[in-house]
């Protein structure tokens, strides 16, 4: 059991290792894509930490197949809408907007399509960032900001043309637009969060979470094992009852 204890001990720590190592260099987009769903950078850091152990504890995350990405901004979803439905009122945004990306000398590595994004309001940003950054839905969207489907369906449409317009392109182009909507939004997303969130922290948090994981998993395997030996002892049981009757009958 000693020998047992190690090895999963020894799993579990390069699981972790391994887990940060592949969050690490997305942190920036994820806590913009959780400051997009809080509207407040206290609540963001929360909603961060907890997807992040959340999606640690419950997925394979030595899995090269898994996408991290998608998998963590699920968990992001999903607790950021059973907070909104927690709270009794939508708390004051802080959220300001995206930020141009800079290069290694701090010079400003935007695009025509950049600068018309960065130029929208903070709350159309927003929008655009839930939908194309989080790939949430109008409906996921709406309870997010507490209005209503058609209102962020309508929005949406109104500066996607706006968008559209800016960058002189016809009706037929608009596959093309989609991605490079996406594309330039998460680079953006990226810069902006990576300004913004406190890694230190973050990871800090994160290697408690995943330490109590350890823990609970520990634990947990006791238990079951302690469950499946009791079943056995009393199938043996019930197995030597049946074979003594057969012999007296």
């Amino acid at each position: 059991e000693i020998m047992e204890a190690i090895a999963m001990r020894h799993n579990e720590t390069t699981a972790a290792e391994e887990y940060t190592r592949r969050v690490l260099p997305q942190l920036g987009g994820l806590y913009c894509a959780a400051h997009a769903m809080t509207g407040s950078r206290e609540n963001a850091e929360v909603l961060l930490c907890t997807a992040l152990s959340d999606y640690f504890a419950m997925n394979d995350v030595l899995s090269a197949r898994a996408s991290l990405r998608s998998g963590i901004l699920r968990e992001m979803k999903n607790r950021a809408l059973s907070m909104r439905q927690e709270e009794k009122r939508a708390p004051e945004t802080d959220f300001s907007g995206l930020t141009i990306p800079r290069d290694a000398q701090g010079r400003p590595e935007s695009t025509p399509f950049l600068d018309s994004l960065t130029q929208l309001p903070a709350q159309t940003q927003r929008l655009l960032i839930l939908k194309y950054g989080c790939q949430l839905s109008a409906h996921a969207i709406a309870q997010l900001l507490e209005t209503e489907p058609e209102e962020v369906k309508r929005a949406m449409g109104k500066t996607r043309r706006q968008l559209i317009r800016a960058q002189g392109l016809q009706k037929e182009h608009t596959a093309a637009f989609e991605q490079e909507l996406t594309r330039e939004i998460r680079r953006a997303m990226s810069k902006t969060g990576g300004e913004q969130v406190d890694v230190t922290q973050i990871l800090r948090t994160l290697e408690e979470d995943i330490a109590a994981v350890h823990v609970s998993r520990h634990w947990a395997g006791r238990a079951i094992r302690g469950m499946l030996l009791t079943l056995l002892i009393a199938v043996l049981v019930a197995a030597v009852w049946v074979v003594a009757v057969l012999m007296e009958m």
